[in-house]
């Protein structure tokens, strides 16, 4: 019953962040005791941002007339100024110019002086709290009270009075006073603004005076003013595009991407060359070549997300080929076209030949081998793999190119192979890349990828050979890695105990995060095929322990569930998960490298594909079916799968002659690509392809 207990309580509660606690029993000690400012102000923070503006804008308003603030007037000042603030974000406009208004009467006080607070600090509080005044009334309409407050303002404060300029600006064209407002813009945009009020303010009031001409010079001259504000130049080259002047937008535009490589300049840029005839994709490409720096380390995982970059640098790196990439890559159709451009500029003898014999020297080459590296990883990404074995072929054509520049092509070449099922090639030119690796790190995980290829085509002693290799090569910090290939190798032979025996014994050791994690995947993948699966369900449990974001993670699981029927609440909420997380990947950037052994790829139509076999668990078919038939249009959306799983769902729908078509997609796929991945479900499709046969409905929760 005692007050200091609760007074006590109360700040145990606000370090806690307990802000209910907080507001209930503060409510209670200020009930007996109002005058307990510090306590009052806490209670009051606490409503706020529980978003209880009113309330705690009532609670200030009953503290004003607490004896102690009344005869202090710094602690007067600064619970007005709260309650200005809230009775703002109320938009009780004219309660909130009212405790300004007391403010800036109190102010002028002399006795501030004497508590200490110096004259250019107190000239500075009054000029900005009729500033605030001035909004308020623009809020309400006042706009002559608006225009005085402002020049009350700038009487006082003479120095910080320019910005004040746009605010006058704003408030005498809103009265049609366009000529007067024009003059007042001009004092503030001499001050070299950062933001672009200002500017597009006198685009809008030149336009009204039928001045379009004017407007261009003069945007012109205030850009050349401020050449390091990069909006502004992206503001100016909008402008000229809209006029027709093409060539100086474009020119405005670089400016601006070269001051600050930005995505709303790179954006603008591409949109610029794309309208212009005959320039788009060239122009890009040139561009590109020119900021394009070569490596002087090429990292084995393949060539890196953007030129010039190091690893684990995507999220930060601000580069103009980083921008450019990121920029091009948001447009797929654009993306395309240049693809097409620039196989059609290299024409090689054709896809599937050889380089040809009199291979042009490095120097003689339309671009530099990183440009070459990068379209050629788009190619990929967009799963367009003759553009990509055509790029590829021509970087590895290249005579003069240093080794780390070979390796690398050869690397990204054997990719695209493997995701094209072309192992027999990929075979061939991944050992083509061992021959000239470098000891080490470099030729242990060429090795392993060689050994994951060769256990895909069903070869897997030759795999076990390369492990071996791998193994008696390896650095210690590697041994775990061998392991966990030995393991999947094993696994493919068709002896899973065996396996699971040797992750067992690797796990006992202690492993890092990616070891971790990679063991315990391949754990879930055996696990599943021996249908042991709530062992395997716990291996994905875990990971999420540890990293719930984990994409790869998140959609086997769902998926996991899905086949089972189970947790179906559950499993939409982990891929609606997945999704949004790889959608903040893509748009910061950065690039998961994925497994190259071929158990866990996982492109975004994979992650799409789960949420709609999820929706087809839960009853859900039309919602199912357009996420299927939006997957199948993602690249990597034409696979066996994703087709198997649309006739199931056509066939739950009674669309019986639309899902056999799918099915045969499927079963047509799997028998015209050797070793692939997905190869046990062609018995399936054949006896969902029987006459009579027929999947049923799924059932409903």
């Amino acid at each position: 019953k005692a007050l200091p207990p609760k007074r006590a309580l109360v700040w145990a509660h606000h370090q806690l962040f307990r802000r209910d606690e907080v507001i209930r029993l503060g409510a209670e000690v200020l009930q007996r005791d109002p005058d307990d400012i510090t306590l009052a102000l806490t209670v009051a923070a606490s409503l706020t941002i529980r978003g209880m503006e009113t309330e705690a804008g009532d609670l200030l308003e009953k503290l004003l007339q607490a004896e102690k603030v009344q005869e202090t007037l710094s602690l007067k000042i600064d619970v007005l100024g709260e309650l200005a603030n809230l009775r703002r974000d109320t938009r009780q406009w004219k309660a909130s110019e009212n405790a300004l208004t007391e403010v800036i009467a109190m102010l002028d006080r002399p006795e501030l002086t004497v508590l200490g607070w110096s004259p250019d600090r107190l000239k500075k509080w009054k000029a900005e709290a009729l500033e605030r005044v001035g909004r308020l009334r623009v809020e309400q309409n006042n706009l002559e009270g608006a225009l005085e407050s402002y020049r009350q303002a700038r009487a006082v404060d003479q120095v910080e009075s320019a910005r004040l300029g746009l605010l006058l600006g704003n408030v005498l064209a809103r009265q049609g006073r366009q000529k007067e407002a024009l003059e007042k813009l001009a004092e503030y945009l001499t001050t070299k603004p950062s933001g672009l009020d200002g500017y597009e303010l006198w685009i809008t009031l030149r336009r009204q005076q039928g001045q379009d001409k004017r407007l261009l010079d003069e945007l012109t001259a205030f850009a050349a003013a401020d050449p390091v504000n990069a909006n502004l130049g992206i503001l100016l080259a909008r402008q000229r595009a809209q006029y027709g002047n093409w060539t100086g937008a474009e020119a405005a535009c670089l400016q601006a991407f070269r001051t600050i490589p930005s995505p709303e300049s790179a954006r603008v840029l591409i949109d610029l060359w794309w309208n212009q005839p005959d320039k788009g994709p060239a122009s890009f490409i040139a561009f590109l070549d020119s900021c394009v720096t070569e490596p002087e380390n090429t990292q084995l995982s393949g060539i890196p997300a953007f030129p010039g970059q190091a690893a684990g640098n995507q999220a930060t790196d601000k580069s103009q080929a980083r921008q450019l990439s990121l920029a091009l890559q948001e447009d797929p159709v654009r993306l395309r076209e240049l693809l097409t451009f620039a196989t059609r500029a290299l024409s090689p003898a054709g896809e599937g030949a050889s380089p040809k014999p009199g291979a042009v020297e490095m120097n003689q080459s339309p671009w530099k081998p990183m440009t070459l590296q990068l379209l050629g990883r788009w190619a990929l990404e967009l799963r367009s793999f003759s553009e990509a074995v055509v790029l590829h072929r021509a970087l590895l054509s290249l005579r003069g190119a240093d080794r780390d520049v070979r390796f690398a092509g050869r690397i990204s070449f054997a990719e695209v192979l493997v995701q094209d099922h072309r192992y027999d090639e990929a075979s061939r030119v991944v050992r083509e890349a061992l021959a000239e690796s470098k000891p080490g790190q470099e030729r242990v995980q060429t090795r392993l990828w060689l050994a994951g290829i060769l256990s895909q085509m069903k070869e897997n002693e030759r795999a076990l050979e390369q492990v071996d290799l791998a193994e008696a090569e390896a650095p210690e910090h590697l041994l775990h890695r061998t392991q966990i290939s030995r393991a999947r190798v094993v696994a493919e032979a068709g002896r899973p105990e065996e396996s699971l025996a040797i992750l067992a014994k690797l796990r006992e050791k202690l492993l890092g995060l990616e070891d971790r994690r990679n063991a315990a995947l391949t754990s879930f993948y055996i696990l599943d095929k021996l249908k042991r699966l709530a062992e395997a369900d716990k291996e994905l449990e875990a990971l999420l322990q540890i990293d719930p974001n984990d994409a790869q993670v998140c959609n086997a699981l769902s998926y996991s569930w899905s086949e089972r029927n189970m947790r179906l609440d559950e499993a939409e909420r982990l891929i609606r998960r997945c999704l949004k997380n790889e959608e903040e990947e893509q748009r910061q950037g950065k690039r998961d490298t994925g497994d190259r052994t071929g158990w866990s790829p996982h492109p975004s139509a994979s992650y799409v594909d789960t949420l709609g076999w999820v929706f087809y668990r839960q009853g859900k078919l039309d919602q199912a079916l357009r996420e299927l038939d939006r997957a199948l249009a993602l690249p990597g959306g034409d696979d066996p799968e994703i087709w198997e799983h649309r006739g199931d769902i056509l066939n739950a729908l009674n669309r019986r002659v639309e899902a056999i078509s799918s099915w045969r997609r499927a079963l047509v796929q799997l028998e015209t690509i050797p070793h692939h991945s997905k190869a046990s479900r062609r018995n399936i499709l054949v006896e969902k392809l029987r006459p009579g046969e027929a999947t049923p409905a799924p059932p409903k929760r």
